[in-house]
């Protein structure tokens, strides 16, 4: 097990990986990244149907903080003795993929050119994120008199 390491991919760039600590190391202290046992949260699912944007079928899927951190054949991964039952998740009739990209959103709202009677909701970042939209390319759309660049950077910046 001392040959067995992790793989963090960064979000958007697969060809990066960056090599953390051994996972005997991992298993040993309960922690990543240097950082204290329960800093960095754990999560394991179970029995998923991974795209990764190919078919890789089922598999385990070990997930540290915000990264995927290592992904075995469905009922490979390691015992992680630490692991508390709610941080275990059953992805069994689930499927895992990549967040996707909607590049044409009018985050701001649609329509509007006809006046405020016709124009559209803003987008929310639940409205997106439910259906795994995680990065989107806001536009503006013909109303330039409701609507600016100023409040588009401001929406979509937080």
């Amino acid at each position: 097990m001392k040959n067995d390491f992790f793989f963090v991919y960064t979000p958007y760039l697969r060809e990066q990986r960056t090599k953390v600590r051994a996972l005997h190391e991992i298993l040993a202290t309960g922690g990543v990244y240097g950082l204290d046992k329960g800093e960095e949260k754990m999560k394991l699912i179970k029995n998923i149907d991974v795209y990764a944007p190919e078919p890789l079928g089922k598999k385990d899927v070990l997930i540290l903080g915000d990264k995927i951190a290592k992904i075995e054949e469905a009922g490979g991964m390691p015992e992680i003795p630490f692991l508390l039952p709610e941080d275990v998740i059953d992805g069994s009739d689930r499927i895992l993929t990549p967040g996707f990209i909607d590049c044409h959103v009018h985050v701001l709202g649609g329509g509007g050119e006809g006046g405020f009677a016709n124009r559209t909701p803003e987008a929310t970042v639940e409205g997106m994120t439910r259906f795994g939209v995680t990065t989107v390319v806001g536009c503006l759309g013909t109303d330039g008199i409701g609507r600016d660049m100023c409040a588009l950077v401001a929406k979509t910046k937080g």
